[in-house]
């Protein structure tokens, strides 16, 4: 619960007031029973939802991180007259948005099943501001990071792992393109492995795998995991 916040979005300029927000956890489900916050321009957002975090549906995305994603959306509705969009309609929006491979934990499935004891995100970032992101993310985490990484041969390795302090890494191939091999991140101090496939490299972690692992790099090689994980998007 919270009774006077403020959200603030260096993207827009947009600003939150009085923020005030319920909610409760019903299982794995967080229940906002209410969000209401106030406007510069004397406009107000109010709503309701739920996130759920676990499952096939789950929430997908990390709030804090698309906190400027979804102001930026709320300015732009806000400036256009096209289509009718209440402060309702935008509050509901925000809260059950859903961004594949954006921090997204994945569910239960093939496999996440050989780590069951592992938290594993994904992420299809592979520029800086991507990796920027990422990284304050991670670093608020305690425990050691395993990095899974394929990046296409025309992208910059560092515009990741410039921003992240993983303790291993791992690189795999992104199907159907030309990618980085492991030379390419040589210079880095984690330790490097090598595998022919995310699930190999899963399974390669065995009993010694970290806490948390993050798969990234590249947009295609997410899509490759939600749809080896049956969590491609409908």
């Amino acid at each position: 619960a919270t009774d006077n916040s403020t959200i603030n979005s260096p993207v827009t300029g947009m600003r939150l007031a009085n923020v005030k927000a319920r909610g409760r956890f019903s299982g794995a489900q967080l229940v906002i029973s209410s969000f209401t916050g106030a406007s510069q321009n004397g406009g107000s957002v109010t709503g309701t939802g739920r996130f759920t975090f676990n499952g096939i549906a789950g929430v997908g995305m990390d709030l804090a991180m698309q906190a400027d994603n979804a102001a930026l959306a709320v300015a732009m509705l806000r400036r256009q007259d096209a289509v009718a969009v209440s402060p309702e309609a935008m509050a509901r929006g925000i809260l059950e948005a859903r961004w594949p491979a954006r921090l997204q934990r994945l569910a239960p499935g093939p496999l996440t099943a050989l780590l069951p004891d592992t938290d594993i995100w994904l992420d299809g970032g592979h520029n800086p501001s991507a990796g920027a992101a990422l990284g304050t993310f991670f670093a608020a985490r305690t425990g050691p990071l395993h990095l899974i990484i394929g990046m296409l041969a025309n992208k910059d390795p560092d515009a990741l792992l410039a921003h992240l302090s993983a303790e291993s890494i791992t690189i795999v191939p992104v199907p159907g393109h030309d990618s980085h091999g492991p030379e390419a991140f040589r210079h880095n101090r984690a330790a490097i492995g090598r595998a022919a496939d995310i699930a190999e490299a899963l399974g390669a972690l065995g009993s010694a795998a970290p806490q948390t692992i993050l798969i990234a790099g590249s947009l295609f090689l997410a899509g490759d995991v939600l749809r080896r994980n049956g969590q491609l998007p409908e």
